[in-house]
């Protein structure tokens, strides 16, 4: 590896430990410095809230003069992520024509993260996820929080920097899960395997939530159309109505003026 690529990618490792945005983090693997794994957190606020999403990214010996090949090992249901063929890929402008060697691992992970609640749909890798998005939200947010629901629930084990990164956030998601202070001190523990089995309750718990407000959110996309189809029933029979009471009066007046 050149020496400018390594002296960059130990810069970019430094800052993004030293100053980590919320819900993202990245190191290169043991073996090979060039190869690095990265986990995204879904955004707050958003219906990718508390996904746990794994990507690897590939650096060449261009870097920083050549951006590196990111990719989700998690499945993701996203218009800008491909599904099939080449599932995981990203469709990122940044990632293509207009990657800059100013931008930074911190930089890329961030604006990712970003991409996930604000789509590009003009330029789509997944049609069906762009279509749905512009079409109908409902259906696309019961695939999005089915996506979310596997994260948790599908993970193998968790790694190091998902632990670290799921304390950090443990306020947020104990207080979702209503669980006992029992539980909030044990997950504060350094223990490894009782912070495990901690962790798994916690997925399988969210799970049976996440799957709840997905079947929630189909139902009320349901019961929304029907209101909408009867509203419409409504508003048409009121126009026939009014339109027969207009026929009727000039009827009347046709009448009156013969007389």
């Amino acid at each position: 590896m050149s020496t400018h690529a390594r002296r960059r990618m130990m810069n970019d490792f430094r800052q993004l430990k030293s100053d980590p945005p919320p819900g993202i983090d990245a190191e290169p693997k043991p073996d090979n410095f060039m190869s690095w794994n990265c986990v995204l957190l879904g955004p707050r606020d958003t219906i990718f809230e508390d996904g746990i999403f794994r990507l690897s990214m590939e650096f060449t010996e261009e870097y920083p003069n050549s951006p590196p090949n990111l990719k989700f090992i998690t499945k993701i249901f996203h218009p800008n992520i491909y599904d099939k063929p080449n599932r995981g890929a990203i469709c990122l402008d940044i990632l293509q024509k207009r990657w800059l060697p100013s931008y930074t691992i911190t930089s890329l992970l961030t604006s990712l993260q970003s991409l996930l609640d604000t789509p590009n749909c003009a330029s789509p890798a997944n049609a069906e996820a762009a279509n749905l998005y512009e079409t109908n939200r409902e259906a696309y947010i019961v695939k999005v929080k089915e996506c979310v629901r596997d994260s948790m629930y599908l993970q193998q084990e968790l790694t190091h920097m998902e632990k670290d990164l799921l304390k950090k956030y443990k306020g947020n998601v104990l207080e979702d899960l209503n669980v006992s202070d029992v539980e909030e001190q044990i997950f504060g523990k350094e223990d490894d395997s009782e912070l495990e089995n901690v962790i798994d309750g916690i997925k399988r718990s969210y799970a049976e939530k996440m799957r709840l407000a997905a079947v929630g959110e189909q139902q009320k996309g349901e019961s929304d159309r029907y209101e909408r189809r009867e509203s419409g029933a409504t508003a048409e029979r009121e126009k026939k109505e009014r339109d027969g009471r207009a026929q009727n009066e000039e009827r009347e007046n046709g009448g009156a003026d013969l007389n």
